[in-house]
């Protein structure tokens, strides 16, 4: 992918996502861009591009290039993930919401419904929070990393805070 070879990026994410079915750090999402590249629904190029934030030090400039992205290619969920890490309140639950209803990838799914409950603990609401966690971490479609993200959050959030 790093060389613009997308052909070749995309059957070697295929082959990890059957080595590893419950996922492989970003390798989830990685193939669902990839493949939407592909069939033309994504620009060429975009995951790359996405990615490419990683190395961004500016944080300001990131934050930019990341609420852009939402704006450019509402479609794209990845972008709705970051850009609501960025937001508080509704404002937040918002971004969040838009990101789950753009059919994104099972490990951007699952990192959206962590941070929703997150979120919804924060504003109080321990019962909602506690039941979406539990949701991720008994979905037979959750990845390893969503569960044992949603373990741990379940693991820390109260109904005192």
């Amino acid at each position: 992918m790093l060389l613009d070879d997308y052909e070749n990026a995309l059957k070697y994410y295929r082959l990890t996502d059957k080595i590893a079915p419950k996922g492989f750090y970003t390798s989830k999402i990685a193939l669902h861009t990839l493949e939407r590249e592909s069939k033309g629904e994504l620009q060429k190029g975009l995951y790359k591009s996405y990615l490419s934030l990683e190395w961004t030090n500016n944080p300001a400039e990131k934050n930019e290039m990341i609420k852009l992205l939402t704006e450019k290619v509402p479609s794209f969920t990845p972008a709705w993930k970051e850009y609501s890490n960025l937001l508080e309140g509704q404002e937040r639950l918002n971004a969040i919401e838009k990101g789950l209803e753009q059919n994104p990838d099972i490990e951007t799914k699952g990192m959206l419904i962590i941070n929703k409950a997150l979120a919804l603990n924060q504003n109080g609401n321990f019962k909602k929070a506690s039941e979406l966690l539990t949701n991720v971490i008994f979905d037979p479609s959750s990845t390893f990393g969503n569960i044992e993200m949603a373990k741990f959050v379940l693991n820390n959030i109260s109904e005192e805070k």
